[in-house]
């Protein structure tokens, strides 16, 4: 078995190795080596080393289950991992430390860090990638002769004109990387939009022709100018078709050549079809929508929704500044249909819009923290946040690494665990597997109802499984495993059923849950 073959929820986020003693953190739900997250807890650090918040009370649980995985591989060495929240790799028993998002803990003084410029890197290194820190610039296009402007060092692009993979650094030290560890998803595509900073391992690509190439772990992926918007200030992605290429394949060159791209003598790259730009950045905020950036965690609180065929209400708690998740009801008038459940939502970058996972076309444009809408959706809808649900963050913290500190308790997210979901009221938790009963109703059928029970197990906090049986005018048994939905590497609430990833239900709490016109409620 080779370093890929090594499931990456086997690999600590914090030692980036094979797990030997894994323990569950109740403070943010994620699994690590008991050794480096002890050590973590014990230099006086709150916040998660995985998402950046602040954990409430953090218990170490062993995951038996992780183990027992862990050691079906063991002996295998691990690396060419992603790493997350700007952590670099590191040594075992190394602990990033609070606030530093890039780098090694050079010159830490309250969380700012400040440390060399790297020089490029051999070209034999091993080269994985993590995310660029949120505080680094996108990758852009700028003006050529720009200062602005990357030139790539002298090995690097050697090494792509000759065919060979190289590691993306330039010269003075900087390194282009993905901005998230898994794809996005827009229409018929998959894409990850592209960073550049210093202390960030590179992605390593080779120049196929026109096309940069990416052979990255969620297959091959090219470089693309978003929109293939030719002009100044327009970010890159890595890009991907969706399998069976319903909007043509990843590598597709037509019309003005937005995935075209030539690599010129002094080291800069331009589009091919655009030479008077370059690949680059800006060392200031590139802001494309208009007002200021509503962060998510501004979002957090009740919110009511009207359009001329209904009204609805939901509740938004923030996962992080770009990615909320949201519970709640709406009814449509006339026949009086009434549906519940959930739905994520991230930023379209630079923008105050937000996408709904999963429908590129069902966009949310929030205007400020408390006012919404959706004039894009056919039926123009309006959201407003209700009075006795609005409030106001510090000024002090109205920064993205802190606004989370400000959200009230009741809007805050936490993971609810398929053990939670299982054990059932009664259930103290001493018991390593649960199981409880639930009653589902559906109001499409009028006569639509099932009664069934959901098994867990305390190792297995992402899986539930689910037997009983169902009466549309014919009783039939049923089982289904669900599954935790991931959004760009964050877990949510929802749980899709295996197989079926459209279909989703929604948790509440660990006693309710919606899925469009069914409801569930524990027994």
């Amino acid at each position: 078995m080779g370093d890929a073959d090594v499931p990456d929820h086997l690999v600590c986020p914090i030692t980036n190795e094979l797990f030997g003693d894994p323990v569950l953190c109740t403070g943010d739900g994620h699994t690590y080596e008991r050794t480096a997250i002890e050590e973590w807890l014990a230099r006086g650090n709150k916040k998660s080393p995985l998402t950046g918040v602040v954990m409430a009370s953090p218990q170490l649980v062993p995951n038996f289950h992780a183990r027992s995985q862990a050691d079906e591989v063991r002996g295998h060495a691990v690396s060419d991992r992603p790493q997350v929240m700007g952590v670099a790799p590191v040594q075992p028993g190394y602990i990033p430390p609070v606030g530093c998002d890039i780098g090694p803990p050079v010159g830490c003084n309250d969380g700012a860090c400040s440390a060399p410029a790297p020089s490029a890197p051999p070209l034999g290194s091993d080269y994985g990638t993590r995310p660029v820190a949120r505080e680094q610039p996108r990758l852009r296009l700028v003006k050529k002769g720009s200062p602005e402007a990357l030139k790539l060092s002298s090995d690097t692009a050697s090494a792509l004109r000759a065919g060979g993979p190289a590691p993306l650094v330039t010269d003075a030290g900087d390194a282009v990387g993905p901005f998230w560890t898994a794809p996005r998803t827009y229409g018929p595509w998959r894409y990850i939009d592209l960073g550049v900073g210093q202390n960030v391992r590179p992605m390593s690509v080779r120049l196929d022709g026109v096309y940069i190439v990416w052979d990255s772990h969620h297959g091959e992926m090219v470089f693309d100018v978003s929109l293939w918007k030719l002009k100044e200030n327009r970010h890159l992605v890595a890009v991907q078709a969706k399998p069976g290429n319903p909007g043509g394949p990843t590598r597709m060159s037509k019309g003005v050549c937005g995935r075209d791209f030539i690599l010129h003598e002094d080291g800069t790259v331009s589009p091919r079809t655009a030479p008077h730009l370059r690949l680059g950045f800006s060392s200031s905020a590139a802001w494309e929508g208009g007002g200021r950036r509503v962060d998510g965690h501004e979002l957090a609180g009740d919110w009511c929704c009207t359009n001329p065929l209904g009204c609805g209400c939901q509740r938004i708690k923030p996962i992080d500044s770009d990615t909320i998740e949201s519970f709640g009801s709406c009814m449509y008038l006339g026949p009086g249909v009434v549906c519940c459940g959930g739905q994520v939502r991230t930023r379209i970058a630079g923008t105050n819009n937000w996408v709904r996972q999963g429908d590129a076309n069902d966009v949310t444009s929030y205007n400020s923290p408390d006012c919404g809408c959706t004039p894009d959706c056919g039926c123009w809808s309006c959201l407003c946040k209700v009075p006795w649900s609005r409030w106001t963050p510090p000024t002090a913290l109205l920064r993205d690494d802190r606004l989370a500190e400000a959200v009230p308790a009741k809007y805050r997210w936490q993971k609810v665990t398929a053990y939670d979901i299982a054990k059932g009221r009664r259930g103290d938790g001493a018991d390593e597997h649960a199981r409880s009963t639930w009653f589902c109703c559906c109001w499409l059928l009028g006569i639509g109802m099932s009664r069934f029970t959901k098994a867990a197990s305390r190792s297995e906090e992402d899986t539930l499984t689910q037997r009983g049986w169902c009466w549309y005018g014919l009783c039939c048994p049923f089982e289904q495993k669900r599954h935790r939905l991931y959004v760009n590497g964050a877990p949510t609430n929802g749980f899709y059923k295996e197989g079926d990833e459209g279909n989703i239900d929604w948790y509440l709490n660990p006693g309710c849950v919606g899925n469009g016109e069914f409801c569930s409620c524990r027994c």
